[in-house]
């Protein structure tokens, strides 16, 4: 049976051809009916002007109209995922705020290793959650932040972490209340699905799921003396999944379901939920090639399906995918911890948080009232470099993007004089 090259696209190009060419004959319908042009311009002119006014303008409301803090006094807040990233920024921004991060410290009989914490004042204080408890992040913790400070080991995956992270948290809220739980930890893998195993999969969602789950299970005891917050990290990858971001995205979209849902559950018990969806954000999480290349060299991939993809697809692919996140990627990481800043601390904290700024909030907003073949057609054109030879290899190619560049370019070029 011979199957063309393409078929694989076959689905996306019919579907393309349907939406473009709906307007097309509408456009031919209105011509030859000039009566019907001028109200129905009319009623889609405004139709379109009012869905723009009301997203833009509630964008920039909800941006701009003030929203008093919560005062830090006689609160706690407990923070997972503190060795570095947002965690770790976030926890030195609300000690400054006056939050108390309790540092869980070496003689304390459920942390032995630990010194315990004699300054300060107990009236006011947060936990902080790190996987690593004496490594670097948080003994950069312990040098830059007040004596209030204080690191609690916490493995996500581990119930038995948060059964004593929650017996040590009851023990030191000194008569305060529980007032925030965020749950960020999280991992981020980036390669073709056919290449991971199933335990890396389950390792995935182990903490990026299942770590929120237990993260809230634990202390929703607590939460409810206080009716106060659960802010859970989530991520643009969790509305749309880019071709190498397949586990990344099912996590991630697993962790705004959760969010959904519970928020609806905990409104009897007068606790706010809150998402926080940062897109890409040049940080450590991101992946680096010459990573992304190792990983599948040491994997114990049959060797069919290495031969299927052979070596230059790896290092071309993760380099081309490794170069768009960075470009898509934002370079101010306090952009995510201002806004996670503001889901601990707003009197009226919104149920999601987008970080992004207001140009591609708006394209993102449009873009997800496409139908997916455009979510696919954008894939396309920035991820999408190879395909079959005739040896049924994969081959580079020029990106969509690159060959409508190039074409553009030729076209706009200044003819050389004959000579």
């Amino acid at each position: 049976m011979r199957v063309s090259k393409r078929s694989g696209w076959r689905g996306m190009y019919r579907e393309l051809t349907v939406y473009l060419l709906t307007p097309t004959v509408a456009y031919v319908t209105l011509s030859l009916v000039p009566s019907l042009w001028t109200p129905v311009m009319a009623i889609s002119s405004a139709i379109g002007l009012c869905v723009v006014c009301f997203f833009t303008l509630g964008y920039f409301l909800n941006s701009l109209l003030p929203d008093a803090g919560v005062s830090p006094a006689g609160k706690a807040v407990l923070i997972t995922g503190c060795d570095s990233g947002f965690g770790y920024r976030l926890a030195l921004r609300l000690d400054r705020l006056g939050f108390q991060w309790l540092r869980s410290s070496p003689t304390d009989p459920e942390y032995p290793g630990f010194e315990p914490d004699r300054g300060g004042s107990a009236s006011m204080e947060v936990f902080a959650g790190c996987l690593f408890p004496q490594g670097e992040g948080a003994h950069s913790l312990q040098l830059k932040a007040s004596t209030k400070l204080h690191v609690v080991p916490l493995n996500v995956t581990k119930d038995e972490d948060f059964r004593r992270a929650v017996d040590y948290v009851r023990r030191h809220l000194d008569g305060n209340g529980l007032w925030a739980v965020v749950a960020n930890a999280g991992v981020f893998g980036s390669m073709e699905l056919e290449w991971w195993n199933i335990a890396e999969i389950h390792q995935h969602f182990d903490i990026n799921v299942y770590g929120c789950v237990r993260t809230v299970q634990a202390f929703l005891p607590l939460l409810r003396l206080s009716k106060g917050r659960i802010v859970l990290m989530a991520s643009y990858a969790g509305l749309a999944t880019a071709t190498w971001n397949n586990v990344y995205s099912m996590t991630k979209h697993a962790v705004i379901a959760l969010g959904d849902g519970l928020r609806r559950e905990m409104m009897k018990w007068g606790i706010s939920v809150c998402l926080v969806e940062p897109t890409y954000y040049k940080t450590a999480i991101l992946p680096k090639p010459e990573a992304i290349i190792k990983k599948y060299h040491e994997s114990n991939l049959p060797q069919e399906v290495k031969d299927a993809y052979g070596d230059d697809y790896v290092t071309e692919m993760a380099q081309i995918s490794v170069d768009t996140m960075a470009l898509f990627a934002r370079d101010n990481v306090d952009e995510v911890v201002d806004t996670m800043e503001k889901a601990v601390c707003s009197r009226h904290p919104r149920q999601m948080y987008r970080c992004d700024g207001f140009v591609r909030w708006l394209l993102v907003v449009v873009f997800l009232c496409f139908p997916l073949v455009f979510q696919d057609l954008l894939d396309y054109t920035f991820l999408h470099y190879h395909s079959l030879g005739p040896d049924g290899k994969l081959v580079m190619k020029p990106s969509v993007l690159e060959r409508l560049t190039n074409k553009i370019k030729s076209i706009l070029a200044p003819q050389k004089l004959k000579k």
